[in-house]
């Protein structure tokens, strides 16, 4: 009664460079299949492939060459933080005069 779980992988290359994986996960109970899982992900130009199967690996270094990564990089679009100031705003004052708060006590918590 042993379970092992393998994976397949499919690959797509689109024209922009990006690498689309999808990942299968194989369940089996004693050589049966006995589920799947599906899942997928984009790899970018000059994405992180450490942990990816040298498969996958070998795909993202022969497509994602420095001129490729080069120009993804130089495509994307730097959008600056926005400033933020507080100092021309004029915040009212909260006058609490003296108020009597009642005592709580802890006892009944």
């Amino acid at each position: 009664m042993a379970y092992s779980e393998t994976y397949e992988y499919t690959t797509t290359v689109y024209s922009n460079n990006f690498i689309n994986v999808r990942k299968v996960d194989i369940i089996s109970k004693d050589g049966v299949e006995v589920g799947r899982g599906k899942s997928g992900f984009t790899i970018v130009p000059g994405g992180d492939t450490s942990e990816l199967p040298a498969q996958i690996q070998a795909i993202a270094t022969a497509v994602h060459t420095p001129a490729v990564v080069a120009a993804y990089k130089a495509s994307q679009i730097t959008v600056p933080a926005p400033e933020v100031s507080t100092g021309d705003i004029d915040l009212p004052e909260v006058n609490t005069g003296d108020v009597d708060l009642p005592e709580v006590g802890t006892a009944d918590l």
